[in-house]
């Protein structure tokens, strides 16, 4: 499926979802923000952290990593079902029905959750791609709102992770140090938190 969408000067930008590409008539190459934010932290090494994992508990490692290809699946389902639901709340369309009983309890909080924001904010839009030529990065917003009492805007993402993290135990941003590594970024913890 295509996505078109358009940014306040009026450039259009083009999403394959199938593909997860996004392009503009100038820029073919984007990156997007979870790559890039990604990019900033170790590969997860599935067969090292498996094969451990497993001689650790007395499992077979293809055990393992079964188990954890099921429990992603899950999640992603979960996640999916959970984010239509909030978007359709929004946007006042059919809701779709839950995948699970988890899916019911989150779709319960998700309208605690909305109706409180929207005491305080106002829909500008719904999956809005928000993206910069120069910077060749972009990547698509759950919500974009308006705060009523101040006029800022705000950038949402849905989420069900088990937890987010919202400091760094670490002391490091991604692969480099916050104090000076190879890249001079200091201020943000790195938690892989709110993108």
């Amino acid at each position: 499926m295509l996505k078109e969408d358009v940014n306040p000067s009026g450039v259009k930008i083009y999403f394959i979802e199938s593909e997860h590409k996004y392009y503009t008539d100038k820029v073919k190459d984007f990156t997007s923000v979870t790559t890039f934010v990604e990019s900033f932290f170790p590969e997860f090494d599935r067969e090292r952290i498996s094969f451990n994992y497993a001689r650790k508990y007395g499992l077979s490692q293809s055990v393992v990593l079964a188990k954890w290809d099921k429990k992603a699946e899950v999640s992603r389902t979960l996640g999916t079902n959970v984010h239509e639901f909030c978007e359709a709340y929004i946007l006042k369309k059919q809701l779709p029905e839950p995948v699970s009983e988890k899916a019911k309890v989150l779709f319960a909080c998700a309208v605690e959750k909305l109706e409180n924001l929207l005491k305080d904010f106002s829909l500008v839009a719904s999956e809005k791609i928000i993206f910069s030529e120069k910077l060749k990065l972009c990547g698509t917003a759950d919500l974009l709102m308006r705060e009523k009492s101040t006029g800022r805007l705000v950038l949402l993402d849905f989420k069900t992770n088990k937890s987010i993290d919202k400091t760094n135990k670490y002391g490091k941003f991604g692969k480099y140090s916050k104090t000076g590594g190879k890249l001079d970024i200091r201020h943000p913890d790195s938690c892989l938190c709110g993108f």
